[in-house]
């Protein structure tokens, strides 16, 4: 399972700040990690747009074209909100 933390504002949106998910075979990088985030519904149709989030993989800052699997921690915040 990956686990996802979510930093700066994020927690209080979405009611958590940190969660480890099965992730579908469909996500594959963070764009599509955050793809699936938000169709998830709730809180989470209100994560920042495209461009709006920094993400890092396993403590490293990635692009969204980075690869994600179930055995990474991936860390997300918001550029500004």
């Amino acid at each position: 399972m990956a686990t996802i933390v979510y930093a700066g504002a994020l927690p209080e949106v979405l009611e958590t700040g940190v969660e480890r998910v099965e992730l579908p075979e469909s996500v594959t990088d963070i764009q599509g990690l955050l793809d699936w985030l938000g169709r998830r519904g709730g809180p989470w149709q209100r994560l920042p747009r495209k461009g709006a989030v920094r993400a890092s993989v396993n403590n490293h800052l990635v692009e969204p074209g980075f690869r994600v699997t179930d055995r990474d921690r991936v860390s997300l915040a918001p550029l500004a909100w």
